[in-house]
């Protein structure tokens, strides 16, 4: 075996290694889909909108009515404007004229939004008596920015228990944002990024906002109508703003949805392609389906995202690794896919410091030397097969650019998952004076090898081994042989 492909399971905790630590607050099943007209309608404040329209004030001014015959003759505008300019002196009649017209032209509009059904964990040994939720959706296009922001008070005089967690399930309608002015019904942004930030308060002292910073709503940076509609802006948050958001609790892309929402529903997408690989939605909760060269398939849980290559994480690893290979004779792999805790892309401190792995690697060879994806395996177990993998293990730690040695090495154990056949390699060892934790499973299909391992701090390994164990179980050769 070319030990190379072994330290797939190893590399990724020599960049970084600290202590697992939680998020304060954790999403636990995010839910997030663009909305458009009819699911909207049916949604009990649109309906009021409707009714009675956003704003009390006369929406419609003397000005609006102009007697241009070019004016369309079916517009509600030109049906009311010969009886508007004869009640010049009946205020009552002109505002229930103008009442009427707003109505008809609500009516007509293209509603969309985001619907997001999240969960929420209290992982603080708090009990919370404030929290306020803030959602932002980020519009990029080519030479401008534009923030949907909208805050939401998730307690309303009830208590968030340590461990605790509350389902959230909020429609933000985009179309009825205070300054939108069917700014995103006329252009196609580049991309539109959701992002989820919470405060969160009690009376005896607790606060995850930065010392001297205030939330949003307590800085007044809404106001009432804003705080009903949402709020579209083109200015760049401040930093004393950014404070007062809270903690970032989750991010995702929505660009695709936003931009082709009537085709979203029960349709393969194309995400991204790196080394012909796609995603589709999965039916299993909180997971997302990948597929490598329309070979192997796997669902892996939204706790992990893939690296960004363009991301910190990702130069720098790339930078390490290439330094290293040019002066050193046991090379570095790398895998296809690499996954890791989700915000680390975006440098969220907790993740970042949870140096916790999910790496795949793929191998197609043009000879036939691999087992059949269904051997039994059993057979091939032996001392000498376990010496093996074990030699090579410690000989790789040995040589790696920091201090690592192994302290408990578990037998080579054959298993199967869906039918196909494994071998399971796992090992404790020892980096920079703390333990950590490998564990690697090799399934074969004739010309076809997949290796799918879990690198992590042992203090974490419990909570990241059952994410692992549940990808495992949706693995499959999409071409069995």
């Amino acid at each position: 075996m070319n030990k190379k492909y072994l330290t797939l399971t190893i590399i990724t905790v020599f960049f970084l290694f600290s202590s697992c630590k939680e998020d304060s607050f954790e999403i636990l099943a995010p839910n997030v889909k663009v909305i458009s007209n009819a699911e909207i309608r049916e949604l009990d404040f649109i309906k009021k909108y409707l009714i009675e329209g956003a704003d009390k004030q006369t929406i419609l001014k003397k000005r609006s009515f102009a007697y241009s015959q070019s004016q369309n003759p079916n517009s509600a505008l030109y049906k009311y404007r010969d009886i508007y300019a004869q009640m010049e002196d009946d205020k009552d009649k002109k505002r229930e004229i103008e009442r009427e017209i707003e109505k008809q032209k609500r009516q007509k509009i293209n509603f969309k939004g985001v619907n997001s059904k999240i969960e929420i964990k209290n992982n603080t040994k708090e009990i919370i008596e404030n929290s306020i939720l803030t959602v932002i959706f980020n519009f990029n296009f080519n030479n401008k920015q534009f923030n949907y922001l909208k805050s939401y008070n998730l307690l309303n005089n009830e208590t968030w228990k340590s461990n605790e967690t509350l389902k959230i399930n909020i429609n933000d309608i985009t179309t009825i944002a205070i300054g939108n002015n069917k700014l995103l019904a006329i252009h196609t942004p580049k991309s539109v990024k959701a992002e989820y930030y919470i405060t969160a308060k009690n009376s005896v002292g607790y606060s995850n906002l930065e010392k001297n910073s205030k939330g949003l709503r307590q800085s007044n940076y809404f106001n009432n109508r804003e705080l009903n509609y949402g709020k579209l802006t083109d200015k760049e948050l401040t930093q004393n703003e950014i404070k007062g958001l809270g903690e970032k609790i989750y991010q995702q892309d929505i660009t695709l949805d936003w931009n082709d929402v009537k085709n979203q529903n029960n349709k393969k997408i194309n995400i991204k392609n790196i080394n012909h690989l796609s995603t589709q939605p999965s039916d299993f909760v909180n997971t997302q389906i990948y597929i490598i060269q329309n070979e192997i398939e796997i669902a892996v849980s939204n706790d992990f995202e893939l690296r960004d290559e363009n991301s910190d994480v990702g130069k720098t690893m790339n930078s390490f690794r290439n330094g290293y290979n040019k002066t050193n004779s046991n090379k570095i792999g790398k895998s296809d896919l690499v996954f890791q805790p989700t915000g680390t892309n975006i440098n969220k401190p907790d993740a970042v410091s949870d140096v916790t792995r999910m790496t795949i690697a793929f191998f197609n060879i043009d000879d036939d030397k691999f087992p059949k994806w269904n051997k039994d395996l059993s057979s091939q177990k032996s001392n000498e097969i376990n010496d093996l993998f074990k030699n090579i293990t410690i000989k790789s730690l040995k040589e790696m650019p920091f201090f690592t040695k192994l302290i408990t090495w578990n037998e080579i154990d054959p298993g199967n998952i869906n039918n196909q056949t494994f071998f399971k390699i796992s090992y404790i060892y020892e980096i920079n004076n703390k333990n950590a934790y490998s564990e690697s499973y090799q399934f074969f299909n004739t010309n076809q090898k997949v290796i799918i391992s879990l690198t992590t701090d042992y203090p974490c390994k419990d909570k990241w081994k059952k994410i692992f164990d549940e990808s495992l179980e949706t693995f499959k050769f999409k071409n069995k042989k």
